[in-house]
């Protein structure tokens, strides 16, 4: 049983009263291993963060679009 098995079985365990199959464990960490597609902003967004930055710099801008791809992407 790898690291990954052991902690899914451990944690459904504590928390649940099912019980995964090794082969249903196998799933679970192949579909978390997935990569997601990449989630970018849409016209729309961009609009919404430039009249958020309002002439606050370059930096501010590139942080703002930074916050909004990282909550999409997370």
């Amino acid at each position: 049983m790898t690291k990954a098995e052991k902690e899914i079985r451990d944690f459904c365990a504590h928390h649940a009263d099912w019980w995964p199959s090794t082969s249903q464990v196998r799933e679970i960490i192949a579909l978390a291993q997935q990569p997601r597609p990449w989630q970018s902003l849409t016209d729309k967004e961009y609009q919404e963060i430039l009249k958020q930055h309002d002439g606050a710099g370059l930096l501010a801008f590139y942080n703002l679009v930074e916050a909004k791809l990282k909550g999409r992407n997370t």
